[in-house]
């Protein structure tokens, strides 16, 4: 396979991902304020908190994680570089990925873990809706999982000279 290929089809996916987290910000937007109305009049919106907290955050904050990646919009600490220019290397940067990587990778890994379990327990909410939880822990694997690729696209560009697309 290509590697501009790979590099596309990524891209491709992160936008997916990222229009996702676009209309869930603002189905959160809906049922928050569908709620809050129906609970000035006697009838709120039942089980809007729970989702809104155990699948709509989670949804907004890892499947954005490949998009703020690829972005540069991280949060970074700049503090030594001002005083060590050298930390704004290329060597810096891969090994900071690398350590990126094996950091997200793991939780990737352990949130299949966890997913796997909760679907072999049919694991369920405790709010009156008793929905399955599953899905929000395959977000983190897949929100992981495409930060991942993008810092390893990103290190691989750092080897290569003037093959960095991310930047």
């Amino acid at each position: 396979m290509n590697s501009n290929f790979i590099y596309r089809l990524v891209e491709v996916i992160d936008s997916v991902l990222k229009f996702m987290v676009q209309l869930i910000i603002f189905l959160m937007m809906v049922l928050i304020v569908s709620d809050a109305i129906g609970r000035a009049f006697k009838y709120p919106v039942p089980g809007v908190m729970e989702i809104t907290e155990e699948y709509l955050m989670v949804a907004v904050v890892f499947l954005g994680l490949g998009f703020t990646q690829r972005a540069g919009r991280h949060i970074k600490v700049e503090l030594f570089e001002r005083w060590i220019p050298q930390l704004k290397a290329p060597l810096t940067k891969m090994i900071l990925n690398a350590i990126a990587i094996v950091y997200f990778g793991m939780m990737s890994y352990y949130a299949w873990v966890h997913t796997a379990h909760a679907i072999q327990i049919k694991k369920r909410s405790i709010s009156e809706l008793a929905y399955p939880l599953a899905p929000a822990y395959f977000l983190v694997v897949i929100g992981c999982t495409v930060i991942c690729i993008w810092l390893a696209i990103e290190t691989i560009g750092a080897l290569m000279p003037g093959r960095d697309k991310t930047e």
